[in-house]
Protein backbone atom coordinates (compact mmCIF):
# COMPACT_ATOMS: atom_id res chain seq x y z
CA UNK A 1 0.00 0.00 0.00
CA UNK A 2 1.30 3.47 -0.88
CA UNK A 3 1.85 6.09 1.82
CA UNK A 4 -1.05 8.23 0.56
CA UNK A 5 -3.57 5.44 1.23
CA UNK A 6 -2.03 4.73 4.65
CA UNK A 7 -2.56 8.41 5.48
CA UNK A 8 -6.09 8.33 4.02
CA UNK A 9 -6.96 5.31 6.16
CA UNK A 10 -5.43 6.86 9.28
CA UNK A 11 -7.28 10.19 8.86
CA UNK A 12 -10.52 8.26 8.33
CA UNK A 13 -10.07 6.26 11.54
CA UNK A 14 -9.23 9.42 13.49
CA UNK A 15 -12.32 11.14 12.05
CA UNK A 16 -14.60 8.26 13.07
CA UNK A 17 -13.25 8.29 16.62
CA UNK A 18 -13.44 12.07 16.91
CA UNK A 19 -17.00 12.32 15.56
CA UNK A 20 -18.51 9.46 17.54
CA UNK A 21 -16.72 10.35 20.79
CA UNK A 22 -17.90 13.97 20.54
CA UNK A 23 -21.47 12.71 19.99
CA UNK A 24 -21.63 10.73 23.20
CA UNK A 25 -20.43 7.29 22.05
CA UNK A 26 -17.89 5.43 24.19
CA UNK A 27 -15.25 3.47 22.28
CA UNK A 28 -14.77 -0.13 23.43
CA UNK A 29 -12.39 -2.94 22.58
CA UNK A 30 -14.06 -6.35 22.72
CA UNK A 31 -12.53 -9.84 22.28
CA UNK A 32 -11.46 -11.21 18.91
CA UNK A 33 -11.51 -14.77 20.30
CA UNK A 34 -14.63 -16.32 21.79
CA UNK A 35 -15.60 -19.81 23.01
CA UNK A 36 -19.11 -19.36 21.56
CA UNK A 37 -20.73 -17.20 18.89
CA UNK A 38 -24.07 -16.02 17.59
CA UNK A 39 -25.32 -18.75 15.21
CA UNK A 40 -25.56 -17.10 11.78
CA UNK A 41 -26.42 -19.40 8.90
CA UNK A 42 -25.30 -16.82 6.33
CA UNK A 43 -21.61 -17.03 7.26
CA UNK A 44 -18.78 -19.36 8.25
CA UNK A 45 -16.21 -18.67 10.97
CA UNK A 46 -12.56 -19.38 11.73
CA UNK A 47 -11.65 -21.93 14.39
CA UNK A 48 -8.61 -21.78 16.65
CA UNK A 49 -7.74 -23.23 20.05
CA UNK A 50 -6.21 -22.31 23.36
CA UNK A 51 -3.65 -24.87 24.56
CA UNK A 52 -3.46 -24.99 28.34
CA UNK A 53 0.12 -25.03 29.63
CA UNK A 54 1.30 -28.18 31.37
CA UNK A 55 -2.10 -29.89 31.00
CA UNK A 56 -1.90 -31.28 27.49
CA UNK A 57 -5.45 -30.15 26.71
CA UNK A 58 -6.98 -27.48 24.53
CA UNK A 59 -10.12 -25.34 24.40
CA UNK A 60 -11.73 -24.50 21.03
CA UNK A 61 -11.93 -20.77 20.33
CA UNK A 62 -13.40 -18.89 17.37
CA UNK A 63 -12.53 -15.60 15.71
CA UNK A 64 -15.46 -13.21 16.04
CA UNK A 65 -17.26 -12.26 12.80
CA UNK A 66 -18.45 -9.03 14.50
CA UNK A 67 -18.27 -7.40 17.96
CA UNK A 68 -22.09 -7.39 18.26
CA UNK A 69 -22.54 -9.91 21.03
CA UNK A 70 -20.07 -8.24 23.39
CA UNK A 71 -21.27 -4.69 22.68
CA UNK A 72 -24.87 -5.69 23.37
CA UNK A 73 -23.81 -7.19 26.68
CA UNK A 74 -22.18 -3.86 27.57
CA UNK A 75 -25.31 -1.94 26.52
CA UNK A 76 -27.49 -4.21 28.67
CA UNK A 77 -25.21 -3.64 31.64
CA UNK A 78 -24.38 0.06 31.35
CA UNK A 79 -27.18 1.60 29.22
CA UNK A 80 -24.66 3.62 27.19
CA UNK A 81 -24.04 4.26 23.49
CA UNK A 82 -20.90 2.44 22.30
CA UNK A 83 -18.80 2.06 19.18
CA UNK A 84 -15.92 -0.11 18.03
CA UNK A 85 -13.55 -0.13 15.06
CA UNK A 86 -12.35 -3.71 14.92
CA UNK A 87 -10.96 -6.49 12.80
CA UNK A 88 -13.58 -9.10 11.98
CA UNK A 89 -13.17 -12.54 10.45
CA UNK A 90 -15.42 -14.50 8.14
CA UNK A 91 -14.44 -17.80 6.59
CA UNK A 92 -15.49 -19.06 3.17
CA UNK A 93 -15.49 -15.47 1.86
CA UNK A 94 -14.27 -14.99 -1.66
CA UNK A 95 -11.01 -13.03 -1.82
CA UNK A 96 -12.17 -10.55 -4.44
CA UNK A 97 -12.81 -6.91 -5.20
CA UNK A 98 -15.50 -6.55 -2.48
CA UNK A 99 -14.59 -9.22 0.09
CA UNK A 100 -11.73 -10.13 2.39
CA UNK A 101 -11.85 -12.86 5.07
CA UNK A 102 -10.22 -10.36 7.45
CA UNK A 103 -11.74 -6.89 7.31
CA UNK A 104 -12.41 -3.81 9.41
CA UNK A 105 -15.90 -3.19 10.77
CA UNK A 106 -17.26 -0.06 12.41
CA UNK A 107 -20.21 -0.73 14.71
CA UNK A 108 -22.02 2.00 16.63
CA UNK A 109 -25.06 1.55 18.86
CA UNK A 110 -27.23 4.46 20.01
CA UNK A 111 -29.36 3.94 23.12
CA UNK A 112 -32.82 5.49 23.50
CA UNK A 113 -33.09 5.92 19.71
CA UNK A 114 -34.44 3.91 16.77
CA UNK A 115 -33.28 3.33 13.20
CA UNK A 116 -34.51 6.76 12.05
CA UNK A 117 -32.01 8.48 14.33
CA UNK A 118 -29.23 6.27 12.95
CA UNK A 119 -29.96 7.58 9.45
CA UNK A 120 -29.23 11.12 10.59
CA UNK A 121 -26.12 10.29 12.65
CA UNK A 122 -24.73 8.26 9.73
CA UNK A 123 -25.24 11.18 7.30
CA UNK A 124 -23.39 13.50 9.68
CA UNK A 125 -20.58 10.97 10.21
CA UNK A 126 -19.96 10.54 6.47
CA UNK A 127 -20.00 14.30 5.83
CA UNK A 128 -17.62 14.83 8.74
CA UNK A 129 -15.22 12.24 7.34
CA UNK A 130 -15.42 13.83 3.89
CA UNK A 131 -14.52 17.20 5.41
CA UNK A 132 -11.47 15.77 7.17
CA UNK A 133 -10.34 14.08 3.92
CA UNK A 134 -10.97 17.04 1.57
CA UNK A 135 -7.25 17.84 1.16
CA UNK A 136 -6.20 14.25 0.50
CA UNK A 137 -4.96 13.59 -3.06
CA UNK A 138 -6.96 10.36 -2.99
CA UNK A 139 -10.39 11.83 -2.30
CA UNK A 140 -13.01 11.09 -4.96
CA UNK A 141 -14.65 14.46 -5.66
CA UNK A 142 -17.27 12.68 -7.77
CA UNK A 143 -18.34 10.49 -4.86
CA UNK A 144 -18.17 13.37 -2.39
CA UNK A 145 -20.66 15.23 -4.59
CA UNK A 146 -22.86 12.12 -4.51
CA UNK A 147 -22.60 12.14 -0.70
CA UNK A 148 -23.56 15.82 -0.53
CA UNK A 149 -26.81 15.08 -2.41
CA UNK A 150 -27.98 13.17 0.66
CA UNK A 151 -29.58 9.74 0.82
CA UNK A 152 -32.17 8.57 -1.68
CA UNK A 153 -34.54 6.71 0.66
CA UNK A 154 -36.58 3.86 -0.83
CA UNK A 155 -38.66 1.21 0.91
CA UNK A 156 -38.18 -2.42 -0.04
CA UNK A 157 -41.77 -2.44 -1.31
CA UNK A 158 -41.09 0.54 -3.62
CA UNK A 159 -37.96 -1.10 -5.00
CA UNK A 160 -39.73 -4.40 -5.72
CA UNK A 161 -42.41 -2.57 -7.66
CA UNK A 162 -39.82 -0.53 -9.56
CA UNK A 163 -37.25 -3.20 -10.42
CA UNK A 164 -38.84 -6.63 -9.82
CA UNK A 165 -42.20 -5.43 -11.22
CA UNK A 166 -44.47 -6.94 -8.61
CA UNK A 167 -45.95 -5.97 -5.27
CA UNK A 168 -44.26 -7.71 -2.38
CA UNK A 169 -47.28 -6.92 -0.21
CA UNK A 170 -49.56 -8.83 -2.57
CA UNK A 171 -47.20 -11.59 -3.72
CA UNK A 172 -45.01 -12.70 -0.86
CA UNK A 173 -45.98 -16.35 -0.38
CA UNK A 174 -43.25 -18.90 -0.92
CA UNK A 175 -45.02 -20.08 -4.09
CA UNK A 176 -45.24 -16.54 -5.53
CA UNK A 177 -41.62 -15.72 -4.71
CA UNK A 178 -40.46 -19.01 -6.22
CA UNK A 179 -42.27 -18.19 -9.47
CA UNK A 180 -40.70 -14.71 -9.64
CA UNK A 181 -37.23 -16.09 -8.84
CA UNK A 182 -37.54 -18.61 -11.68
CA UNK A 183 -38.70 -15.86 -14.03
CA UNK A 184 -35.73 -13.66 -13.14
CA UNK A 185 -33.15 -16.44 -13.33
CA UNK A 186 -34.58 -19.28 -15.44
CA UNK A 187 -31.19 -20.98 -15.69
CA UNK A 188 -30.96 -21.47 -11.93
CA UNK A 189 -31.80 -24.91 -10.59
CA UNK A 190 -34.11 -24.14 -7.68
CA UNK A 191 -35.32 -26.77 -5.23
CA UNK A 192 -38.66 -25.53 -3.92
CA UNK A 193 -38.68 -27.84 -0.90
CA UNK A 194 -35.27 -26.77 0.37
CA UNK A 195 -35.80 -23.04 -0.10
CA UNK A 196 -37.43 -20.72 2.43
CA UNK A 197 -39.57 -17.66 1.89
CA UNK A 198 -36.67 -15.57 3.21
CA UNK A 199 -34.05 -17.16 0.93
CA UNK A 200 -36.24 -16.65 -2.15
CA UNK A 201 -36.76 -13.02 -1.16
CA UNK A 202 -32.98 -12.60 -0.78
CA UNK A 203 -32.41 -14.14 -4.20
CA UNK A 204 -34.80 -11.72 -5.90
CA UNK A 205 -33.40 -8.77 -3.97
CA UNK A 206 -29.82 -9.52 -5.10
CA UNK A 207 -30.66 -10.15 -8.76
CA UNK A 208 -33.43 -7.64 -9.38
CA UNK A 209 -32.91 -4.88 -6.82
CA UNK A 210 -29.30 -4.67 -5.66
CA UNK A 211 -27.93 -4.96 -9.20
CA UNK A 212 -30.07 -2.04 -10.41
CA UNK A 213 -29.69 0.52 -7.63
CA UNK A 214 -28.69 3.97 -8.95
CA UNK A 215 -24.97 4.69 -9.15
CA UNK A 216 -25.33 8.48 -8.87
CA UNK A 217 -26.90 8.49 -5.38
CA UNK A 218 -26.30 6.95 -2.00
CA UNK A 219 -29.39 4.77 -1.73
CA UNK A 220 -30.87 3.87 1.64
CA UNK A 221 -33.13 0.80 1.47
CA UNK A 222 -35.57 0.77 4.39
CA UNK A 223 -38.38 -1.28 5.95
CA UNK A 224 -37.69 -4.93 5.19
CA UNK A 225 -40.53 -7.49 5.08
CA UNK A 226 -41.50 -9.26 8.28
CA UNK A 227 -40.34 -12.64 6.95
CA UNK A 228 -36.80 -11.45 6.15
CA UNK A 229 -34.25 -13.12 8.39
CA UNK A 230 -32.90 -10.54 10.85
CA UNK A 231 -33.22 -9.48 14.48
CA UNK A 232 -34.79 -6.06 13.90
CA UNK A 233 -37.87 -4.74 15.70
CA UNK A 234 -41.14 -5.06 13.83
CA UNK A 235 -43.75 -2.37 13.19
CA UNK A 236 -47.14 -2.32 11.49
CA UNK A 237 -47.69 0.32 8.81
CA UNK A 238 -50.96 2.18 8.33
CA UNK A 239 -52.04 -0.26 5.59
CA UNK A 240 -51.46 -3.26 7.88
CA UNK A 241 -48.21 -4.39 6.22
CA UNK A 242 -45.68 -5.49 8.88
CA UNK A 243 -42.05 -4.56 8.31
CA UNK A 244 -38.78 -4.83 10.18
CA UNK A 245 -37.09 -1.62 11.24
CA UNK A 246 -33.97 -2.16 9.19
CA UNK A 247 -32.09 -0.19 6.56
CA UNK A 248 -29.05 -0.76 4.40
CA UNK A 249 -26.99 1.94 2.69
CA UNK A 250 -25.60 1.41 -0.82
CA UNK A 251 -22.98 3.46 -2.64
CA UNK A 252 -22.21 2.75 -6.29
CA UNK A 253 -24.42 -0.32 -5.90
CA UNK A 254 -22.24 -1.70 -3.07
CA UNK A 255 -23.62 -2.32 0.43
CA UNK A 256 -21.80 -0.05 2.87
CA UNK A 257 -23.72 -0.54 6.09
CA UNK A 258 -26.65 -2.25 7.77
CA UNK A 259 -28.83 -0.91 10.59
CA UNK A 260 -31.55 -2.31 12.89
CA UNK A 261 -33.73 -0.97 15.62
CA UNK A 262 -32.53 -3.85 17.77
CA UNK A 263 -35.00 -6.56 18.76
CA UNK A 264 -35.30 -6.87 22.55
CA UNK A 265 -38.04 -9.48 22.87
CA UNK A 266 -36.21 -12.43 24.46
CA UNK A 267 -38.70 -15.00 23.14
CA UNK A 268 -38.32 -13.82 19.53
CA UNK A 269 -34.52 -13.70 19.88
CA UNK A 270 -34.24 -17.18 21.36
CA UNK A 271 -36.59 -18.62 18.73
CA UNK A 272 -34.54 -16.98 15.97
CA UNK A 273 -31.32 -18.36 17.44
CA UNK A 274 -32.82 -21.84 17.71
CA UNK A 275 -33.71 -21.79 13.98
CA UNK A 276 -30.28 -20.50 13.01
CA UNK A 277 -28.51 -23.00 15.27
CA UNK A 278 -30.43 -25.87 13.67
CA UNK A 279 -29.39 -24.72 10.19
CA UNK A 280 -25.77 -24.35 11.31
CA UNK A 281 -25.76 -27.82 12.87
CA UNK A 282 -26.98 -29.30 9.59
CA UNK A 283 -24.93 -27.34 7.09
CA UNK A 284 -22.00 -25.46 8.63
CA UNK A 285 -18.48 -26.44 7.62
CA UNK A 286 -17.03 -24.98 10.81
CA UNK A 287 -19.33 -25.79 13.72
CA UNK A 288 -19.24 -23.78 16.93
CA UNK A 289 -21.16 -23.57 20.23
CA UNK A 290 -23.91 -20.95 20.21
CA UNK A 291 -24.19 -18.13 22.73
CA UNK A 292 -26.70 -19.21 25.35
CA UNK A 293 -29.54 -17.10 26.76
CA UNK A 294 -28.72 -14.16 24.49
CA UNK A 295 -32.37 -13.15 24.57
CA UNK A 296 -32.16 -12.52 28.30
CA UNK A 297 -29.20 -10.18 27.68
CA UNK A 298 -30.96 -8.24 24.91
CA UNK A 299 -34.17 -7.76 26.89
CA UNK A 300 -32.16 -5.79 29.44
CA UNK A 301 -31.08 -3.29 26.78
CA UNK A 302 -32.88 0.04 26.48
CA UNK A 303 -34.34 1.01 23.10
CA UNK A 304 -31.32 0.82 20.84
CA UNK A 305 -30.32 1.23 17.19
CA UNK A 306 -27.17 -0.43 15.85
CA UNK A 307 -25.21 0.21 12.65
CA UNK A 308 -22.59 -2.14 11.20
CA UNK A 309 -20.46 -0.42 8.55
CA UNK A 310 -17.91 -2.08 6.30
CA UNK A 311 -15.08 0.37 6.93
CA UNK A 312 -12.90 -0.85 4.04
CA UNK A 313 -15.81 -0.53 1.62
CA UNK A 314 -16.47 2.98 2.88
CA UNK A 315 -12.84 3.87 2.12
CA UNK A 316 -13.35 2.47 -1.37
CA UNK A 317 -16.30 4.80 -1.86
CA UNK A 318 -14.56 7.89 -0.45
CA UNK A 319 -11.46 7.30 -2.57
CA UNK A 320 -13.24 6.03 -5.67
CA UNK A 321 -11.34 2.74 -5.59
CA UNK A 322 -12.91 -0.35 -7.18
CA UNK A 323 -11.02 -3.10 -5.35
CA UNK A 324 -10.95 -3.70 -1.60
CA UNK A 325 -7.33 -4.84 -1.74
CA UNK A 326 -6.33 -1.30 -2.74
CA UNK A 327 -7.45 0.10 0.65
CA UNK A 328 -6.03 -2.71 2.82
CA UNK A 329 -2.50 -2.26 4.23
CA UNK A 330 -1.79 -5.98 3.75
CA UNK A 331 -4.38 -7.66 1.52
CA UNK A 332 -4.62 -11.41 1.83
CA UNK A 333 -2.74 -12.82 -1.14
CA UNK A 334 -3.84 -16.45 -1.46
Amino acid sequence: MDIEMLEFRSISMQAVRSFLSSNGFLEVDTPALSPSLIPESCLEVFKSEYIKPYKNESVPLFLTPSPEVYIKELIARHKRSFFQLSKCYRNLESVGHLHSPEFTMLEYYTVDEDYNFSIEITKKLLLYMAGKLKDSPLISFENIEILKKGFLIKTVQELFEEYAHFSLKKEHSKEALFAHAKELQPSLILDFENLTQSSLYDMIFVHAIEANLPKDRLTLVIDYPQFSSCLAREKRLNDGWVVKERWELYGNGIELCNCYTEERDSKKIDEYFAREEKIKDESAIVKHPAIKAFGSICEKMPLCSGVAMGFDRLLMFLSGRKDISSVLPFPLNI
